[in-house]
């Protein structure tokens, strides 16, 4: 996450609207080169995970290639006993817990970015959009879960 965000972020300001193409230094470039050669390493990194995973529990192979990711999230889950599950279950309410309390402190710290600097209306869009998917898509499932 991390490189891919540093990718991101390198490569806008590179080609933002605000850069001029003189001043792109060879600090800009280095910057540029290094965080694209991390992320093709992540890359690499993670599918080699991926291809250890499956040799040391073939039983349990997760398999990204499928036709649909859900399939494939389905297969994974019915693979897994009672506590594996249970495990699963806390850690994603955990992380969306957590991810509520930060796309509201974001709003927020926006809010405040916007009264001190000048009214930046995007990011707090940006970030209660985000909410408001996120707040859908997981009422939507535990609706599902007591039709």
């Amino acid at each position: 996450m991390v490189t891919l965000i540093w990718s991101v972020l390198a490569i806008a300001h590179a080609l933002g609207a605000g850069s001029s193409r003189d001043t792109l230094s060879a600090y800009m470039v280095v910057n540029l080169v290094s965080s694209c050669v991390t992320l093709l390493v992540a890359m690499f990194l993670q599918h080699r995970t991926l291809v250890i995973y499956n040799k040391v529990y073939p039983d349990r192979m997760l398999n990204l290639k499928s036709n649909s990711r859900k399939e494939a999230e389905r297969e994974l889950l019915a693979k897994m006993d009672e506590g594996e599950r249970w495990t699963v279950y806390r850690s994603a309410y955990s992380a969306y817990k957590t991810t509520n309390k930060m796309l509201i402190a974001g709003i927020m710290l926006f809010t405040l970015y916007s009264m001190m600097f000048g009214f930046t209306p995007l990011p707090i869009i940006v970030l209660g959009i985000i909410l408001l998917v996120q707040q859908t898509a997981y009422y939507r499932e535990f609706g599902k879960m007591y039709k």
